[in-house]
């Protein structure tokens, strides 16, 4: 970008003259996570075996980064989903939801999909990965007891 400057001076008589600038600027990468939804995610209650309940969490993410930006999630504890001595089994397959009517897992599905995953431990598991920059992307992660 070239910035002219044009000075103008009564006292001497001079009407017009330019001087060039050059002006630059260097931004940095950003990245910018924000929630739609609330933080915590409310399942509700199964009321009968072999009811499954869901509950969704939604970030858009923003960047100018041309590589783009990976999104991770990942459980706190293995399994998943505990409460005390109780829990619920971390979902294996990847697919369309299927448990047998006497167990019980705990997975996710990204975006409406019928996908689903389960944790691995700890392990972040990566759920979006895009190659540019966005103005702002929204990712929806369901989560699934049953």
């Amino acid at each position: 970008m070239i910035l002219v400057l044009v000075l103008a001076s009564a006292v001497y008589g001079k009407t017009d003259s330019s001087d060039p600038v050059t002006v630059s600027a260097t931004v940095d990468n950003f990245i910018s996570i924000n929630p739609n939804t609330p933080v915590t995610v409310g399942l509700g209650t199964i009321v009968a075996p072999g009811d499954s309940v869901d509950g969704s969490a939604t970030w858009e993410v923003a960047t100018n980064n041309d590589s783009g930006y990976k999104l991770e999630v990942k459980a706190t504890g293995s399994p998943a989903m505990t409460k005390g001595t109780d829990f619920f089994a971390d979902y294996i397959g990847d697919g369309v939801w299927s448990i047998p009517a006497a167990s019980s897992a705990f997975g996710f599905s990204v975006n409406g999909t019928t996908d689903y995953q389960g944790f691995t431990g700890t392990t972040p598991k990566e759920i979006v990965n895009t190659p540019n920059e966005t103005p702002g992307e929204d990712t929806t992660c369901t989560s699934r007891p049953k």
